[in-house]
């Protein structure tokens, strides 16, 4: 009865291969070769993985140690400790590796805060930095420092208004206090009375008044005892046109914070937590008799050109594969990361080919992440330790190798398809 029964079922099959055996022939012929074809290609790309992964971590730790020098050095580390947003403006108060600038020398304060990393730069006209000292033995002082290019820097004559002569005017702004300053730059009176010196070789002194909110001018103003500095002429740029050259003046100034004052004495913590939320607007005018400016600010630190010199971002994003996921962490402290790699969307429109060769590498038996997934690094510095953690996903790896699976798939379906090349 089965064989009657198996007869029926596969009587028209056994028919037909005696009918067209030379056609059967054929056909299992080219479905060997085509399962050959992918057996090979199978084969080639699991090696290809394979050797894809042993290179990236034989790389990875050489790249660790490149990393682990950048975070080390002055800047890396001070940015570090600063770690400011994403969403930050680029100019805000930093934290210095030092406890206090010598606002006497505003090329060895401008060097001092360019090696923190705190330097902001606007189209390569002026750059400036504002930051606190690392310890409060100097007093709560907010340090500013930068230069700026102008043609001829205008001195204060005293009793004179402020605004004959070049001028900065800062607003700064925390724990619901307002301070207002216009500081001008002011010749030793012995030199302006001789007239020994041109102004490019004397340095000038800075004197602040402190004005209500919004005045523009500080005429009979009485100048502050504590705000402390100096202009100084630096050099005349290598890209100078001729006659119209500008020259390059650094400054340097110290102005008391009135509402940090009292965090000297009550608290062990320097600058106090909250001096991010510090407010800073600077602006280094020119001479304006009546408050209207005919030329434009020299420097303005609310401009939209500006941006930070040194970053974490520029120094190591370049550094990690897209399918790296990198965050480092304050030793012991999980909760909010110092810097973070930024994350790519590998899931991008891709073509049904690419998708295939996405498609094999994720079943063939072997995983580009080891273990867990993640890779740490301790880092120690100077001013504390660090967690580099770097977090791979296997999927975002094999979308990376998509590309190179797709066309190594093509070219040996193409060469297994016709070898001999006709």
């Amino acid at each position: 009865m089965d064989r009657q029964l198996d007869r029926k079922r596969f009587g028209p099959v056994v028919r037909w291969l005696a009918n067209n055996r030379i056609r059967a022939q054929v056909f299992g012929t080219f479905f060997v070769l085509w399962l050959a074809a992918w057996v090979v290609v199978g084969i080639s790309l699991y090696f290809v993985k394979k050797n894809f992964r042993d290179n990236y971590y034989a790389n990875l730790e050489l790249r660790l140690d490149v990393i682990e020098g950048i975070l080390t050095s002055t800047a890396g580390e001070t940015s570090l400790q600063n770690a400011l947003d994403s969403q930050s403006p680029a100019f805000a108060p930093y934290t210095l590796n030092v406890s206090a600038l010598d606002v006497q020398n505003p090329r060895k304060a401008f060097d001092i805060a360019a090696q923190s990393g705190c330097v902001v730069e606007y189209s390569g006209k002026a750059e400036i930095c504002a930051a606190f000292g690392n310890q409060p033995i100097a007093g709560a002082f907010l340090y500013i420092v930068g230069w700026i290019e102008s043609p001829e820097i205008v001195a204060h004559v005293p009793g004179e208004p402020t605004g004959m002569a070049h001028h900065i005017k800062i607003r700064t702004q925390v724990r619901n206090e307002e301070q207002d300053w216009i500081i001008v730059f002011q010749e030793d009176p012995r030199n302006r009375r001789n007239r020994q010196k041109p102004l490019s070789e004397t340095d000038l002194y800075a004197t602040g008044y402190r004005v209500e909110p919004g005045a523009v001018l500080a005429n009979n103003g009485r100048d502050s005892k504590d705000l402390r500095g100096r202009l100084k002429y630096s050099s005349i740029p290598w890209s100078c046109p001729g006659a119209s050259c500008v020259s390059r003046w650094q400054f340097a100034m110290r102005l008391p914070i009135d509402a940090f004052r009292g965090d000297l004495l009550s608290s062990s913590v320097w600058p106090p937590k909250d001096f991010r939320n510090l407010e800073v607007s600077v602006v280094f005018m020119p001479p304006d008799l009546d408050g209207t400016p005919a030329v434009p600010p020299l420097l303005d630190s609310s401009s939209n050109d500006a941006k930070r010199k040194y970053s974490l971002e520029a120094e190591l994003g370049p550094r990690f594969s897209p399918w790296e996921r990198v965050r480092i962490y304050r030793l012991g402290d999980k909760a909010r990361p110092l810097w973070q790699s930024s994350t790519v969307d590998p899931s991008s429109a891709l073509a049904l080919w690419t998708q295939l060769g996405g498609r094999a590498l994720s079943l063939l038996p072997i995983r580009f992440v080891k273990g867990d997934g993640g890779y740490k690094r301790l880092i120690e510095g100077r001013f504390g330790d660090y967690d580099l953690v770097v977090t791979l996903s296997e999927e975002v790896a094999d979308s990376y190798m998509r590309p190179l699976a797709s066309q190594l798939m093509t070219v040996l379906l193409g060469i297994l398809a016709d070898p001999g090349g006709g």
